[in-house]
């Protein structure tokens, strides 16, 4: 691939692996004639500084002093790299580890936006992290034990590839089981190359990009999946948007039991009088001022917009509970976050005395806070990377995966490719992803990452439909989406876990190029 250069005399910055790697790594890049600054995660040890990356001020003062030793014109983010045992579904030691590797890398990134945008105007800069998933980011012969949830810093790249034009941010797989000095060698080639690839990986000395390959369904297909009546499904996010309408299909199918667990209370038979016949937005809103002030508050827009989206959402709860019972399934409706493992195991051990234990898992929940990175602050970043991946992880470790049909979980095309101003969405569905594929080794059931693109009218992209439009998005028509997740159940195969659906990527679909299964509507 073409060479590339650093601004002249940059600072490199390098998280240490504690392997070795990021040590043979700093050599290389002094020999290039860059003063570097190795830090790890912790106390000092072995020539690198001890920082906590999870802290804010800790890596704002740490840009601080990197600074006083130059221009900072690169971050390579070895950590990842680090020998450590299985993670396997242990909350602890998935925080543990995504601190540091995924929330640390968030943090150096936004400290350090300004000063490698500078860099990439006086000569070139570059942020590459890597992984350690087996150098084909866990796709196909990949290492059993790798941790996916270095997927998010996979998708969290991504997006930084777009949000920032000039500067090369890239994110390499790595085998963990080649050489130390292969793996520098591996890395400081990536710092130095300046093809359009967000994402490579290396694998048995071969670089390799993904890319998307469309899959026609099968006609039939002897692991077909059905369910039976009345067969218990657990379905998070399952009352509003995508998930609903995709669960209303398969409720006119196989009319399952639907155990549906959302964010928001369960919602009365009606509205109030006073708010039942209104419909427009404007209506609504002068309603509810009028309500306040009748009880003598003094509410802004900021309240009333509040009270306006509580209303919104109930009514849409309501309307898409009474849509499941009208196909004759039964359906019900717990408020718990998915983040809270108390509450969803509270839900679920009151479930499964009433209707038996799920054999069906679809995790649908997940928010969108979209801000540039610049914009984006650690507590956001962390409620839309945890309400998609805890809520997974919390679920996996809670049902029976021997009696398990199906589990699928909703992704995006954004943790494939990346999306400006979803850093962390992007990270979020990416780590799902990879947990898909972690999981499809280990349970019997077909396990399916569901990627899906924007739907139009449909979810929590629906109110931006134009500006998607304008970005040359296509949006997935609902009467062929909801369908879309039977089909796969039915005539996919298992080991198909990344599926990507969606009608035209428009500007997403470049430069990435990804290995996961395609469904092109």
């Amino acid at each position: 691939s073409p060479s590339a250069r650093l601004a002249p005399g940059g600072v490199v910055l390098v998280t240490d692996d504690d392997r070795g790697v990021a040590r043979a790594l700093a050599a290389d890049l002094r020999a290039l004639g860059h003063p570097v600054v190795r830090v790890r995660h912790g106390v000092s040890e072995g020539g690198a500084e001890g920082v906590n990356l999870t802290s804010d001020a800790a890596v704002s003062a740490l840009l601080d002093r990197v600074r006083e030793h130059g221009p900072l014109a690169g971050i390579v983010h070895a950590l990842p790299l680090r020998s450590l045992p299985p993670a396997g579904l242990d909350a602890e030691a998935w925080a543990s580890r995504m601190g540091p590797e995924v929330r640390g890398l968030f943090l150096l990134a936004r400290a350090a936006a300004e000063d490698l945008a500078r860099s990439a105007e006086q000569g070139g800069a570059a942020l590459i992290a890597a992984t350690s998933m087996g150098g084909r980011f866990a796709l196909g012969d990949g290492p059993f034990d790798f941790f996916p949830g270095q997927g998010a810093v996979a998708g969290l790249v991504k997006t930084l590839s777009r949000e920032w034009p000039g500067v090369r941010a890239r994110v390499v797989d790595l085998d963990p089981d080649a050489e130390v000095e292969v793996l520098a060698a591996d890395l400081v080639h990536e710092v130095r190359s300046d093809d359009r690839h967000a994402e490579v990986g290396y694998r048995d000395g071969q670089r390799i990009a993904l890319r998307t390959v469309p899959a026609p369904l099968f006609d039939s297909h002897e692991d077909e999946i059905t369910l039976d009546h009345g067969d218990p499904i657990i379905i998070t996010g399952g009352a509003r948007g995508i998930t609903a309408a995709v669960a209303a299909d398969l409720a006119r199918r196989w009319r399952p039991t639907l155990l549906l667990i959302g964010s928001s209370p369960r919602p009365l038979d009606h509205d109030d009088p006073d708010l039942a016949p209104l419909t427009t937005t404007a209506d609504i809103k002068a309603a509810l001022h009028s309500r306040a002030r009748r009880a003598g508050h003094s509410v802004g827009p900021a309240e009333i917009e509040r009270d306006f989206q509580a209303l919104r959402r109930a009514r849409e709860i309501r309307a898409n509970l009474q849509t499941l019972r009208a196909t004759g399934s039964v359906v019900d409706y717990a408020q718990a976050d998915v983040r809270d493992a108390d509450a969803l195991g509270r839900a679920l051990a009151v479930w499964r005395e009433q209707y038996g234990p799920p054999v069906a898992l679809i995790h649908g929940a997940g928010v969108i806070q979209d801000k540039l990175l610049r914009d984006k602050t650690p507590e956001s970043f962390d409620r839309v990377l945890g309400t998609k991946l805890e809520g997974a992880l919390t679920l996996a470790r809670l049902v029976d995966p021997q009696v398990l049909k199906f589990a699928a979980l909703f992704s995006s095309v954004a943790g494939r490719f990346g999306n400006r101003g979803q850093a962390d969405y992007a990270a979020a569905n990416e780590a799902l992803n990879k947990l898909a594929l972690w999981l499809d080794r280990r349970w019997p059931c077909r396990v399916v990452s569901m990627l899906w693109g924007p739907w139009s009218g449909v979810g929590m992209v629906s109110e931006i439909e134009g500006h998607l439009g304008k970005r040359g998005l296509g949006l997935i028509p609902p009467e062929i989406g909801r369908a879309r997740l039977a089909d796969e159940l039915r005539l996919g195969r298992k080991g198909d876990v990344e599926v990507l659906v969606t009608a035209d990527l428009g500007p997403l679909g470049e430069p990435a190029d990804p290995l996961a299964k395609a469904v092109m509507l």
